[in-house]
């Protein structure tokens, strides 16, 4: 119950909770050993085995976790310490996290946790700007690199997107498992409270009623949902304004938590230059290209993240749901 947790407590990890995460799966579970101690696990009910049969993504969303957990924690005046658990990412105990008084920082920070989202549509074909660039980067400047879309690198992302999507869209197993995340209607989302809806997908108006309404799981399985899907990836790959890419030194659990942090606060950057970073996921998910990308593009360190950029008019809502802190933290 949200009584046994400190009113503190709960609202650092309701904010952490609102960090990405793929298929919207939330793998995150928490036991509260005291007052000022949290020990972080992965929910082995939320693996991605099709996708992400390492748990390299599901890890990386851990420390998604962790980023927002750090922030939230400095605007309430804590400071949060995290010693990583994990020797595998097949390891369930993450990390643990201590939690101690400090300095309390702008609360604003909070309504940025808040109104971070995931954005595919209506980009701009605008060039991302050298200082916007180094707004969203400075996290971290030294792990990114951005790749114009007319340069040769740009013109190689754009390929491998729509072909690794090609290549996920053909795969059974992945479709099915996609399909099991996805809530076509509102009394399914409302019950879940996780995955993907129409709304996150920027499916609305009359097409939005349509699949709230008559699609399910056996949908995402027609060659038709197949088709639409490469046609909507052909139209990013059309409008975007550029391709920014994360790497990390190694791919430890440790190694891939701190970057996952480093990504969501990343991402807490992006609003007010009104830019949208859309995670091409498919890339790092399928062969040859997980294997190929970090030689075709020359870097040096593993790649994590491909990022299509782009800017918008402006922001639609934040649509995408999230589970209670007592639907996973244990007292």
């Amino acid at each position: 119950m949200q009584t046994q947790i400190d009113p503190k407590m709960y609202d650092i990890l309701k904010h952490a909770a609102m960090a990405s995460s793929g298929h919207n799966t939330q793998p995150w579970k928490v036991t509260i050993t005291n007052a000022t101690t949290l020990e972080l696990y992965m929910d082995p009910e939320r693996q991605l085995p099709a996708v992400d049969p390492t748990n390299r993504e599901l890890y990386l969303s851990l420390g998604a976790f962790i980023g927002n957990l750090r922030t939230a924690a400095r605007a309430h005046g804590m400071v949060a310490t995290v010693q990583p658990q994990a020797k595998s990412t097949q390891d369930e105990h993450a990390a643990t996290i201590t939690l101690e008084n400090g300095h309390a920082t702008d609360e604003q920070i909070l309504k940025k946790i808040k109104n971070r989202c995931t954005l595919r549509a209506n980009y701009k074909k605008d060039e991302i700007r050298s200082a916007d660039l180094d707004s969203i980067i400075a996290p971290a400047p030294g792990r990114f690199a951005f790749f114009p879309k007319t340069s040769a690198n740009g013109v190689y992302l754009d390929e491998v997107a729509y072909e690794a999507n090609k290549t996920q869209v053909n795969r059974r197993e992945t479709q099915i498992e996609l399909a099991q995340w996805i809530h076509w209607s509102k009394d399914e989302a409302e019950e879940h409270r996780d995955g993907m809806t129409p709304a996150t997908m920027e499916i609305d108006g009359v097409a939005g009623w349509i699949v709230q309404h008559f699609f399910n799981e056996k949908s995402v399985l027609k060659p038709s949902f197949a088709k639409t899907t490469l046609k909507t990836i052909e139209e990013q790959i059309a409008t975007h304004g550029g391709w920014l890419v994360m790497t990390s030194p190694d791919t430890s659990p440790a190694g891939l938590l701190e970057t996952g942090a480093l990504y969501e606060k990343m991402l807490l950057n992006i609003r007010d230059p009104k830019i949208a970073v859309h995670p091409i996921s498919q890339i790092l998910e399928e062969t040859p290209f997980r294997d190929d990308i970090q030689s075709q593009l020359e870097l040096t360190d593993s790649v994590q993240f491909v990022l299509r950029l782009g800017y918008l008019a402006d922001y639609k809502p934040r649509a995408s749901l999230r589970r209670p802190v007592e639907w996973f933290t244990t007292v």
